[in-house]
């Protein structure tokens, strides 16, 4: 670590994982670093709502094995892997009228779990091993060819895909990233597959206790130990460009709008902010002083930022009276749901208070009642809750309003009865207005912004909105583009200064030809796959018409061949996890 220097300062815009990554990196390398923060918790998507002296995650949060990068950051925090994380290889589906027969899936993309995975219900057989064979298929692929492809039009025009295929991805694309397929990147959903395919197990690790207290408070008090100055609660609403170079920011504390903007001089600006802060912040000036332009007008390709998008995740945070039965530990998704519902029990809390408390998150907002929506957008990120006398009836019947379509839409699946079930007083509604989900749809890469551009030598960009090799928005993406900011600050001064360099951890994938030669490799049985559904479709349709027995006996023979392609294609794995680790020795 460097001794501080006061000739290094940088400012930065945004207290998300990506801003926080960047400050951590300048501080311990001597810059005198000062963050503003809009909100009363640093954090951005990994930060916490608090009720009853408990802090919520905004959204349950996982943790990929190959998130290497925010590894490294955690250990600077004191948090391992096997210490202060639990292993989760399983994740679940579940049909209406199946409960409690989760459909489960282990450590999806390794070898090992593969035929158990096929064999798990949430398709038929050969229509799983279509669905990844699709998978594969996109990883074969180069990016130029997904670039300008949803990832609807990448499977719907496959021609071993089925509507059933079709259908899980739409589902598990809103359920993961609260985007439809149809709009959302396919080169951005290949770059995340890669990554989890190298290196799927476990499938993720989650925090042993809430992402806020575990994670970015340690993170911001050691922040604070390298005398680097948090500012939460105070919102930049201008940036000054001045002779090519940003001379100022201006900012507004909430909660004293007497005072007005505050101007504040820069060094170096690091801007980590949200697709709506950053749309503002390049076209507005901090000031009217002579000489005085806009970021957008040194740089006009960053108005396209405006275009970049973003969608709440609401998340109904329950607590019941009681342990209920046959809920598990891992992430379970509703297959079919009017809401595209999935649900996690918050096992720490569980366990504490000795009944169940879940997050039940609605992925698609957009289809929640017209009232409720113009509700949660009236309101903004409040505790229902907490809005009133917290056991008025009013309260209650507020909340209600608010929780039952979604517990209604739960308990098609899970049996629960609202009344004597649900812990009222302990249920409260986090709409996520203000903490919303990046969307990786097709174009926004060309929109979004470089790390840092030669007209403008001191300002930098950061965070999912910032081009890096992840792509999709991950908790790896923002370390990964804090890092890769801290990098280009530190840069413009290793000559002068002696600054240690800033390392960052390339995620890897299998070789793309490899891929190709495997896609190949499994070509025909993708075709036998795809018969032997619409032999049985067609088999079906015949018997519910009543027709001969031709077309059934034709159907049990694809269901024969099918069984040997099955037989054939397991062998071939073997063969190709054999392939896969002699190359990668």
């Amino acid at each position: 670590m460097q001794n501080s220097n006061s000739n290094l300062n940088a400012t930065i815009i945004g207290g998300g994982i990506a801003g926080l990554t960047a400050a951590l990196r300048l501080a311990e390398r001597g810059f005198s670093v000062t963050i503003f923060e809009k909100g009363s918790l640093m954090g951005g998507n990994l930060s916490a709502v608090q009720r009853n002296g408990v802090y919520y995650d905004v959204y349950p949060h996982m943790f990929a094995e190959w998130y290497h990068n925010f590894w490294n950051l955690a250990k600077d925090v004191s948090l391992y892997r096997e210490q202060n994380f639990e292993r989760r290889s399983e994740c679940a589906f579940l049909r209406q009228n199946e409960f409690p027969h989760y459909h489960i899936c282990t450590d999806i993309g390794a070898f090992n779990t593969g035929i158990k995975n096929l064999s798990s219900g949430v398709l038929t057989l050969p229509e799983m091993f279509l669905a990844n064979y699709a998978i594969l298929d996109a990883l074969a692929r180069s990016g130029d060819f997904l670039e300008n492809q949803t990832v609807h039009d990448f499977i719907v025009n496959r021609l071993y895909a089925t509507p059933s295929v079709t259908q899980f991805f739409s589902e598990a694309i809103r359920n993961i990233w609260s985007i439809d397929s149809y709009l959302s990147s396919a080169s951005a959903y290949q770059s995340f597959a890669k990554y989890q395919f190298r290196e799927p197990s476990p499938l993720c690790w989650v925090l042993k206790g809430d992402s806020y207290s575990s994670l970015i408070k340690p993170l911001c008090d050691k922040l604070k130990a390298l005398k680097c100055s948090i500012r939460n609660n105070t919102e930049v609403t201008g940036v000054t460009v001045r002779g090519g170079r940003i001379v100022e920011i201006s900012c507004e504390q909430k909660g004293e709008p007497e005072k007005g903007n505050v101007v504040v001089k820069v060094d170096n600006l690091i801007i980590a902010a949200t697709p709506d802060s950053l749309g503002h912040l390049v076209f507005t000036k901090a000031s009217e002083k002579p000489g005085a332009k806009t970021i957008v007008s040194l740089l006009p390709q960053l108005a396209n930022v405006r275009r970049l998008g973003s969608d709440p995740l609401p998340v109904l945070y329950v607590s019941f009276h009681r342990i209920l039965p046959n809920i598990p530990p891992y992430y379970v998704a509703l297959m079919e749901s009017k809401y595209s519902v999935t649900f996690v029990q918050i096992k720490q809390l569980t366990e504490r208070q000795r009944r169940t408390v879940m997050a039940i998150a609605a992925s698609d907002f957009d289809a929640l009642p017209v009232r409720l929506r113009q509700e949660l957008t009236r309101a903004r990120a409040v505790n229902l809750a907490g809005v009133m006398q917290p056991h008025s009836p009013k309260t209650h019947e507020e909340l209600k309003q608010a929780a039952i379509p979604i517990l209604n839409e739960f308990r098609r699946y899970v049996p629960i009865n609202l009344d004597e079930d649900v812990d009222w007083d302990n249920t409260f509604f986090h709409p996520n207005l203000d903490q919303q989900l990046f969307i990786n749809q097709v174009g926004s890469q060309q929109w979004c912004t470089e790390i840092c551009y030669p007209e403008i030598p001191n300002l930098y960009f950061a965070g999912n909105t910032c081009a890096n090799p992840i792509t999709i928005a991950t908790v790896e993406s923002g370390v990964y583009s804090g890092l890769q900011a801290a990098r280009a600050v530190v840069e413009q001064y290793r000559g002068a200064a002696k600054l240690d360099p800033v390392t960052i951890i390339e995620p890897k994938g299998y070789p793309t030809p490899l891929l190709f030669a495997w896609k190949i490799m499994l070509s025909p049985y993708a075709a036998l796959a795809k018969l032997w559904v619409e032999a049985n479709t067609v088999g079906k349709a015949a018997t519910a018409a009543g027709s001969g027995l031709g077309v059934l006996a034709g159907a049990r023979a694809a269901s024969l061949m099918w069984r040997d392609a099955a037989t054939a294609v397991t062998e071939c794995g073997k063969m190709a996890e054999s392939v896969f680790r002699h190359i990668m020795r």
